[in-house]
């Protein structure tokens, strides 16, 4: 028998299959700061304890879940036609570059939302729902 003082050590015996995962899929993201390295962490932790299949679910459902969120915060608290316009300006001057350049808004607040809500609420989902 072997003797773990630890019990977080179980934590992470999984988690180097899933951080190649993890990391492949989300560091695009991370370099345009479009995600933080929390939520990364966050969601890398949940893989190694949930597995591969119910992660898979949690971050699909997360995504939608911020979609929903984002929409609702575009739509009641900013102007939408100007973000849309700032999206656009956006996709092209990435293709033109050839990068990934941080996606905010030069001067002013930064529009954004804590991925963890939605990550609770894919985890509940999971959970709770089904």
């Amino acid at each position: 028998v072997v003797f773990f003082p630890f019990p977080f050590v179980f934590l992470f015996l999984s988690f180097p299959s899933l951080f190649p995962f993890v990391l492949f899929l989300f560091f695009p993201l991370f370099l345009g700061k479009m995600i933080g390295t929390g939520d990364i962490k966050v969601l890398a932790v949940l893989g190694s304890v949930l597995g591969p299949r119910k992660i898979l679910f949690c971050i699909v459902t997360a995504f939608l879940l911020g979609a929903v969120e984002s929409l609702f915060l575009l739509f009641f608290r900013c102007d939408w036609r100007q973000r849309f316009l700032y999206f656009f300006q956006y996709l092209q001057r990435a293709y033109v570059e050839r990068s990934l350049p941080p996606y905010l808004v030069p001067g002013k607040r930064p529009e954004n939302i804590h991925f963890t809500i939605p990550i609770l609420g894919s985890v509940l989902l999971l959970y709770l729902g089904g």
